[in-house]
């Protein structure tokens, strides 16, 4: 689902948030990815919001100015460890 939040691939465009992400997870018996705007900040928002996972070209492209990643194993790791705080703070 998305477009989620702005991003720059889609600058302008209409972005339906986490709220509307939850809401069609609610509704629907499978599972619902995020796409659009996501960022390691915002994916323990989405997983909140209760998405299975989520799709982010950006991070790989620009991790953006607080976050500066020197190779895509460090993106990874970063991902890894912000979807294993969120599943702890599940259980």
């Amino acid at each position: 689902m998305g477009t989620l939040f702005s991003s720059a691939s889609k600058p302008g465009g209409l972005a339906c948030g986490p709220q509307a992400l939850a809401a069609l997870v609610q509704s629907v018996r499978v599972p619902v990815l995020g796409i659009g705007g996501v960022t390691i900040d915002r994916m323990n928002e989405l997983l909140d919001a209760g998405a299975a996972g989520m799709a982010a070209i950006g991070i790989f492209a620009d991790p953006g100015p607080e976050r500066t990643f020197e190779s895509i194993a460090h993106v990874v790791h970063e991902l890894r460890r912000v979807g294993a705080e969120n599943h702890v703070q599940r259980v």
